[in-house]
């Protein structure tokens, strides 16, 4: 079992680091290695996963504006979320504001509802 969520773990990473990286292209910042973030995390008994959790909520947080939505949680709050509920509400949060950003970069590209102006 513990391979399976291993595999999985570093799938979710991959996956959401591309799409993060993706919505949030022109930032300055990027989601850097999953395979570092998969391993840092095994590594630390989870608490790295914390660490990420806050990086990517607090990126989507701050590019939210250019896609026309505030989004109301922070990295902070989603990184709270993540150590109290073993990362099932955290990822929910996370997938859920990503959904509804890439949404509107899917009509709009990269530079989001207001050209990029945030």
């Amino acid at each position: 079992m513990y391979t399976v969520n291993t595999i999985y773990r570093i799938h979710f990473f991959y996956s959401l680091s591309l799409d993060v990286d993706s919505v949030c292209r022109g930032d300055g910042r990027e989601s850097g290695s999953y395979v570092a973030a998969a391993a840092l995390s095994t590594l630390t008994f989870g608490l790295y996963d914390i660490y990420w959790t806050y990086k990517i909520g607090q990126r989507l947080h701050a590019n939210a504006p250019r896609y026309g939505f505030k989004m109301i949680e922070t990295g902070k709050d989603i990184a709270l979320l993540h150590a109290f509920s073993f990362g099932f509400v955290s990822a929910y949060e996370l997938l859920k504001n990503m959904n509804k950003i890439a949404k509107v970069y899917n009509q709009f590209g990269a530079k989001g509802l207001n050209g990029g102006a945030m």
